[in-house]
């Protein structure tokens, strides 16, 4: 006979890992983005496929997908100011991941003064 604690607690069902899509709006040109982003994803993930504007970054349990899109210039005055459209396709994370790795990122990017 099954206890009334086993038959109405079960086990929490295992979080299965979702796909999430983020997007941010950098001033920065693709060459930039592209020449930094070894350096920043280092301790995160390894770059396995590199293409100018276009990323994949694995991990031991997902990837990341990056694509670079550019944007016409934003203007400061006289001052053509680049704009870069950068689009983060994960795969295999859940969102705590998800925003633990944006969070890394967004930080590393802004040490490198983009």
């Amino acid at each position: 006979m099954m206890s009334a604690i086993k038959k109405f607690y079960q086990p929490a069902p295992r979080v299965v890992p979702q796909e999430a899509l983020v997007t941010r709006e950098m001033s920065i040109t693709v060459e930039q983005f592209d020449q930094n982003l070894p350096a920043i994803a280092l301790g995160m993930l390894a770059v396995v496929n590199s293409a100018p504007g276009r990323h994949k970054l694995t991990g031991p349990d997902g990837a990341v997908r990056i694509a670079c899109t550019r944007q016409p210039d934003r203007y400061l005055g006289s001052l053509p100011i680049p704009v870069l459209s950068v689009e983060f396709d994960f795969s295999g994370f859940d969102r705590k991941r998800v925003d633990n790795f944006m969070q890394k990122f967004d930080r590393a990017y802004l040490k490198m003064g983009a």
